[in-house]
């Protein structure tokens, strides 16, 4: 009969595995593990699928390898995270990443004003996918695009007819929305609380362990709110600034103090 113990001593073992079957170090800030609920781990049957399973993830090193919940990696995703459903069918030519965006009249980066609060919005997506946004280079408006909507036609012919006007935002992947977390645990004074957000992100199902922690406590919620907000604003920044584009934020409220 196959055991715990048995696999234990036939797995295969990566650098990119966290110790002590790899090489990668737990107190280094990234994570989870598979056990936090990675959308590509498939448990085996039975009673080893409490701590066994095979990952499907093609991007993986551990692709189609038996894995122990523990041992983990990099492309960890999240099952609470939307995947990114976006499909070509009729989309508009947008402008594709990696090309940089420069004003036709002078030829410097574009420097663009939009409003966070929106710009967040159409980074957090539509959960189903079908609901997609682009940003208008022009004035900075973040458009939606739906294909029920009765404008979808005209703003696919629009975008099809001036692809540089238009830049796709992409959803941030759950890597970088555990790291907003990871980082706001991090910045805070020690406390059961802190321990307690740590110990949400080291277990199954870690998004949604956290935002319970966040919520129960009216102070640390508007805390996590706005060091969530001042966090997706230089990361957006920075992926636009890839683009040629040089952001500046609207804010609808000052961002508050997070120390």
């Amino acid at each position: 009969m196959t055991t715990h113990e048995h696999l234990l001593t036939i797995v295969k073992k990566l650098p990119s595995d966290f110790e002590p079957y790899g090489e990668r170090d737990r107190d280094a800030p990234w994570g989870p593990d598979c056990s936090c609920g990675c959308r590509h781990f498939i448990p085996l049957e039975d009673e080893l699928g409490a701590d066994w399973g095979i990952c499907a993830n093609p991007a993986s090193p551990r692709c189609a390898l038996l894995t122990f919940e523990h041992q983990g990696c990099h492309q960890f995703e999240s099952e609470d995270e939307p995947e990114d459903t976006t499909a070509d069918g009729d989309a508009p030519a947008l402008a594709e990443s990696g090309t940089p965006l420069l004003d036709p009249a002078s030829g410097a980066r574009r420097k663009v004003k939009i409003d966070l609060e929106e710009f967040i919005m159409a980074l957090e997506g539509f959960p189903s996918g079908e609901l997609r946004y682009v940003l208008d280079l022009t004035d900075g408006k973040v458009v939606p695009l739906f294909e029920d909507y009765d404008d979808y036609e005209e703003l696919c012919e629009k975008m099809d007819s001036d692809p540089d006007r238009y830049h796709q935002i992409k959803q941030l992947d759950s890597h970088e929305s555990f790291r907003i977390m990871e980082d706001f645990a991090a910045a805070l004074p020690e406390s059961k609380v802190k321990d307690a957000l740590f110990h949400a992100l080291s277990r199954n199902k870690p998004f949604r362990r956290f935002k319970d922690i966040v919520h129960d406590d009216l102070a640390l919620r508007d805390r996590w709110f706005s060091f969530r907000e001042d966090a997706i604003a230089r990361l957006a920044a920075d992926m636009l600034s890839v683009q040629g584009i040089e952001v500046e934020w609207i804010r609808r409220q000052a961002p508050k103090e997070t120390a």
